[in-house]
Protein backbone atom coordinates (compact mmCIF):
# COMPACT_ATOMS: atom_id res chain seq x y z
CA UNK A 1 0.00 0.00 0.00
CA UNK A 2 2.94 2.40 1.00
CA UNK A 3 4.62 1.50 -2.00
CA UNK A 4 1.76 1.81 -4.60
CA UNK A 5 1.25 5.61 -2.31
CA UNK A 6 5.17 6.56 -3.20
CA UNK A 7 5.16 5.23 -7.00
CA UNK A 8 3.62 8.23 -8.52
CA UNK A 9 6.57 10.55 -7.11
CA UNK A 10 9.57 8.50 -8.28
CA UNK A 11 10.25 10.39 -11.00
CA UNK A 12 10.64 13.48 -9.02
CA UNK A 13 13.56 12.51 -7.70
CA UNK A 14 15.26 12.20 -10.98
CA UNK A 15 13.70 15.96 -12.51
CA UNK A 16 14.76 17.50 -8.86
CA UNK A 17 18.54 15.85 -8.81
CA UNK A 18 19.14 16.59 -12.53
CA UNK A 19 17.74 20.29 -12.77
CA UNK A 20 19.89 20.74 -9.14
CA UNK A 21 23.34 19.17 -11.28
CA UNK A 22 22.76 21.46 -14.08
CA UNK A 23 22.21 24.67 -11.73
CA UNK A 24 25.46 23.82 -9.52
CA UNK A 25 28.10 22.45 -12.38
CA UNK A 26 29.88 19.60 -10.76
CA UNK A 27 27.74 18.99 -7.30
CA UNK A 28 27.03 15.14 -8.20
CA UNK A 29 23.82 13.97 -6.88
CA UNK A 30 24.94 9.84 -6.99
CA UNK A 31 25.10 9.17 -3.02
CA UNK A 32 21.49 10.18 -2.62
CA UNK A 33 20.60 8.09 -5.46
CA UNK A 34 22.06 5.38 -4.22
CA UNK A 35 20.01 5.92 -0.60
CA UNK A 36 17.36 6.27 -2.30
CA UNK A 37 17.65 3.31 -4.11
CA UNK A 38 18.07 0.80 -0.83
CA UNK A 39 14.90 2.43 0.61
CA UNK A 40 12.97 1.41 -2.06
CA UNK A 41 14.44 -2.07 -2.47
CA UNK A 42 13.68 -2.72 1.46
CA UNK A 43 10.30 -0.89 1.49
CA UNK A 44 9.76 -3.84 -1.69
CA UNK A 45 11.04 -6.65 0.26
CA UNK A 46 8.83 -5.41 3.26
CA UNK A 47 6.54 -7.76 4.57
CA UNK A 48 2.56 -6.26 3.98
CA UNK A 49 1.99 -7.26 7.82
CA UNK A 50 5.29 -5.39 9.06
CA UNK A 51 3.11 -2.31 9.65
CA UNK A 52 5.78 -0.22 11.83
CA UNK A 53 8.70 -1.23 9.25
CA UNK A 54 6.43 -0.22 6.29
CA UNK A 55 5.92 3.37 8.12
CA UNK A 56 9.68 3.80 9.19
CA UNK A 57 10.76 3.33 5.67
CA UNK A 58 7.92 5.74 3.65
CA UNK A 59 9.18 8.52 6.51
CA UNK A 60 12.97 8.20 5.56
CA UNK A 61 11.74 8.62 2.17
CA UNK A 62 9.84 11.50 2.68
CA UNK A 63 13.02 12.92 4.34
CA UNK A 64 14.79 11.91 1.20
CA UNK A 65 12.15 14.05 -0.54
CA UNK A 66 12.22 16.96 1.78
CA UNK A 67 16.12 17.12 1.62
CA UNK A 68 15.87 17.59 -2.39
CA UNK A 69 13.57 20.18 -2.33
CA UNK A 70 15.38 21.92 0.65
CA UNK A 71 18.44 21.79 -2.06
CA UNK A 72 16.54 23.16 -5.11
CA UNK A 73 15.07 25.66 -3.01
CA UNK A 74 18.54 27.46 -2.60
CA UNK A 75 19.96 27.33 -6.09
CA UNK A 76 19.98 29.52 -8.61
CA UNK A 77 17.65 28.53 -11.92
CA UNK A 78 16.63 29.94 -15.39
CA UNK A 79 13.17 29.42 -17.38
CA UNK A 80 15.13 27.08 -20.07
CA UNK A 81 16.77 24.90 -17.47
CA UNK A 82 12.80 24.89 -15.78
CA UNK A 83 11.78 23.84 -19.40
CA UNK A 84 14.85 21.52 -20.76
CA UNK A 85 15.05 19.21 -17.03
CA UNK A 86 10.90 19.22 -16.51
CA UNK A 87 11.20 20.09 -12.98
CA UNK A 88 8.48 22.61 -12.65
CA UNK A 89 6.01 19.88 -13.47
CA UNK A 90 7.63 17.54 -10.83
CA UNK A 91 7.32 20.19 -8.34
CA UNK A 92 4.13 20.75 -9.34
CA UNK A 93 3.12 17.19 -8.99
CA UNK A 94 4.62 17.08 -5.05
CA UNK A 95 1.68 19.58 -4.15
CA UNK A 96 -0.33 16.09 -3.80
CA UNK A 97 1.69 14.40 -1.26
CA UNK A 98 0.70 13.35 1.58
CA UNK A 99 3.80 14.83 3.83
CA UNK A 100 2.50 18.27 4.82
CA UNK A 101 6.49 19.50 4.97
CA UNK A 102 6.76 18.26 1.53
CA UNK A 103 3.69 20.02 0.04
CA UNK A 104 4.58 23.17 2.52
CA UNK A 105 8.38 23.16 0.38
CA UNK A 106 7.02 22.66 -3.10
CA UNK A 107 4.31 25.46 -2.45
CA UNK A 108 7.04 27.73 -1.55
CA UNK A 109 9.57 26.78 -4.48
CA UNK A 110 6.54 27.34 -6.97
CA UNK A 111 5.80 31.61 -5.46
CA UNK A 112 9.49 31.70 -5.43
CA UNK A 113 10.27 30.53 -9.14
CA UNK A 114 6.89 33.12 -9.50
CA UNK A 115 7.94 36.13 -8.69
CA UNK A 116 11.26 35.73 -9.78
CA UNK A 117 9.47 35.60 -13.12
CA UNK A 118 11.28 31.53 -14.38
CA UNK A 119 7.70 30.03 -14.04
CA UNK A 120 4.59 30.93 -15.26
CA UNK A 121 2.29 32.24 -13.05
CA UNK A 122 -0.76 30.21 -14.70
CA UNK A 123 0.49 27.02 -12.69
CA UNK A 124 0.01 29.15 -9.68
CA UNK A 125 -3.27 30.49 -10.57
CA UNK A 126 -4.93 26.83 -11.06
CA UNK A 127 -6.65 25.58 -8.24
CA UNK A 128 -4.87 23.24 -6.00
CA UNK A 129 -8.00 21.56 -4.36
CA UNK A 130 -7.45 18.48 -7.14
CA UNK A 131 -3.98 18.57 -6.47
CA UNK A 132 -3.94 17.94 -2.60
CA UNK A 133 -3.78 14.95 -0.79
CA UNK A 134 -7.24 13.44 -0.23
CA UNK A 135 -6.84 12.99 3.35
CA UNK A 136 -5.71 16.42 3.62
CA UNK A 137 -8.65 17.80 2.35
CA UNK A 138 -10.65 15.56 5.59
CA UNK A 139 -13.65 14.89 3.94
CA UNK A 140 -15.36 13.78 7.39
CA UNK A 141 -15.90 17.10 8.23
CA UNK A 142 -18.36 17.89 5.27
CA UNK A 143 -19.89 14.91 6.38
CA UNK A 144 -20.09 16.26 10.00
CA UNK A 145 -21.50 19.54 8.99
CA UNK A 146 -24.17 18.11 6.85
CA UNK A 147 -25.15 15.84 9.54
CA UNK A 148 -25.49 18.42 12.10
CA UNK A 149 -28.89 19.05 13.27
CA UNK A 150 -30.44 22.81 12.68
CA UNK A 151 -31.50 24.47 15.13
CA UNK A 152 -35.42 25.77 14.75
CA UNK A 153 -36.07 28.93 13.92
CA UNK A 154 -39.60 28.84 15.88
CA UNK A 155 -39.85 30.84 18.88
CA UNK A 156 -40.98 29.69 22.61
CA UNK A 157 -43.49 30.76 23.82
CA UNK A 158 -43.36 33.89 26.28
CA UNK A 159 -42.69 33.55 29.90
CA UNK A 160 -42.76 36.88 31.77
CA UNK A 161 -41.66 37.61 35.16
CA UNK A 162 -42.86 40.33 37.54
CA UNK A 163 -41.31 42.22 40.29
CA UNK A 164 -43.25 39.62 42.83
CA UNK A 165 -41.85 36.47 41.50
CA UNK A 166 -45.38 35.41 39.95
CA UNK A 167 -45.03 33.85 36.82
CA UNK A 168 -47.12 34.90 34.02
CA UNK A 169 -48.01 31.92 32.09
CA UNK A 170 -48.87 31.82 27.99
CA UNK A 171 -52.48 31.63 27.16
CA UNK A 172 -52.57 28.30 26.17
CA UNK A 173 -50.23 26.88 29.46
CA UNK A 174 -52.68 28.91 31.88
CA UNK A 175 -56.00 28.15 30.14
CA UNK A 176 -54.92 24.50 30.76
CA UNK A 177 -54.22 25.31 34.59
CA UNK A 178 -57.63 26.99 34.76
CA UNK A 179 -59.74 24.34 33.81
CA UNK A 180 -58.06 22.53 36.56
CA UNK A 181 -60.35 22.25 39.73
CA UNK A 182 -57.47 22.66 42.36
CA UNK A 183 -56.49 25.95 40.69
CA UNK A 184 -59.40 28.05 42.00
CA UNK A 185 -58.82 26.74 45.59
CA UNK A 186 -55.06 27.31 45.17
CA UNK A 187 -55.75 31.10 43.84
CA UNK A 188 -58.33 31.81 46.61
CA UNK A 189 -55.86 30.71 49.29
CA UNK A 190 -53.51 32.84 47.97
CA UNK A 191 -55.04 35.88 47.57
CA UNK A 192 -56.24 35.53 51.28
CA UNK A 193 -52.67 35.70 52.66
CA UNK A 194 -52.04 38.52 50.05
CA UNK A 195 -55.20 40.16 51.76
CA UNK A 196 -53.45 39.73 55.46
CA UNK A 197 -50.15 40.96 54.36
CA UNK A 198 -51.66 44.15 53.20
CA UNK A 199 -51.04 46.73 55.31
CA UNK A 200 -54.16 49.24 56.12
CA UNK A 201 -54.65 52.49 54.08
CA UNK A 202 -54.75 55.66 55.72
CA UNK A 203 -58.02 56.21 54.78
CA UNK A 204 -59.72 53.11 55.02
CA UNK A 205 -59.16 53.57 58.91
CA UNK A 206 -61.87 54.47 60.79
CA UNK A 207 -61.26 58.33 62.30
CA UNK A 208 -61.89 58.65 65.90
CA UNK A 209 -64.20 60.94 67.04
CA UNK A 210 -63.82 64.35 68.56
CA UNK A 211 -66.43 65.76 71.15
CA UNK A 212 -68.27 68.35 69.50
CA UNK A 213 -67.81 72.40 71.00
CA UNK A 214 -71.64 71.39 73.10
CA UNK A 215 -70.75 68.35 75.13
CA UNK A 216 -67.38 70.15 76.54
CA UNK A 217 -69.03 73.32 77.17
CA UNK A 218 -71.82 71.25 79.16
CA UNK A 219 -69.00 68.93 80.98
CA UNK A 220 -67.55 72.00 82.21
CA UNK A 221 -70.91 73.92 83.62
CA UNK A 222 -71.25 70.43 85.24
CA UNK A 223 -67.81 70.58 86.56
CA UNK A 224 -68.06 73.98 88.11
CA UNK A 225 -71.77 73.30 90.11
CA UNK A 226 -70.01 70.52 91.51
CA UNK A 227 -67.46 73.10 93.02
CA UNK A 228 -69.89 75.78 93.82
CA UNK A 229 -71.77 72.96 96.36
CA UNK A 230 -68.77 71.28 97.70
CA UNK A 231 -67.63 74.64 98.43
CA UNK A 232 -71.11 75.80 100.20
CA UNK A 233 -71.07 72.74 102.01
CA UNK A 234 -67.63 73.49 103.15
CA UNK A 235 -68.93 76.85 104.78
CA UNK A 236 -71.81 75.81 106.30
CA UNK A 237 -69.97 73.46 108.24
CA UNK A 238 -67.95 76.02 109.25
CA UNK A 239 -70.47 78.11 110.95
CA UNK A 240 -71.51 75.52 112.48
Amino acid sequence: MSLRRWKPFFPAFAAIDTAIETATGARSRDKFRQLRSELVEMLCDAADDDADRVKGLCRLLDAAMAEALSTLHVVPVTTTMLTTTGVDKAVEGLLSHEAGKVRALAHGILIQWAEGGVLDTTVLAAPSTHRMHPQAQRPETAVLLAYTPKISDEKMPPVVSNAGGDRVRSGQTGDAKRKHPGYYREADADDEKRQRNVPEKVEDRPRKMEPDIKSRSSWRSRDTKSRSRASSWRYRDERR
